[in-house]
């Protein structure tokens, strides 16, 4: 089960025995997203997930978004990256002070 959910966030089975002192941002990112996906949730909270990766982390997050959008689980996205918005969730809505400004 473990190696799975490895799997899903992009990681070797090696990161299993890995200390956190030594990973990445990226890398530490999606260790935490394959600790959230071991919960089973039906919505994820995630709040500006690749703020501070480089541009592979950042592909690598989020495709994994993408992915767990097909697999049925709920994603709302808190980013300031509208092309973040448009390449990994199907629909959304964009909010300024409160107030939808626009629809996709």
């Amino acid at each position: 089960k473990l190696l799975k959910l490895l799997d899903q966030v992009g990681l070797p089975q090696s990161y299993l025995y890995r200390s956190s002192q030594v990973l990445s941002l990226g890398e530490a990112q999606r260790v935490c997203l394959a600790r959230i996906l071991a919960l089973k949730p039906e919505v994820i909270l995630l709040d500006e997930p690749t703020s501070a990766l480089n541009i592979e982390a950042k592909i690598i997050i989020e495709n994994c978004i993408k992915s767990l959008i097909e697999q049925g689980i709920s994603i709302i996205l808190v980013t300031h990256d509208k092309s973040q918005l448009k390449h990994s969730i199907h629909s959304g809505i964009i909010l300024k002070e409160g107030k939808i400004i626009d629809r996709f």
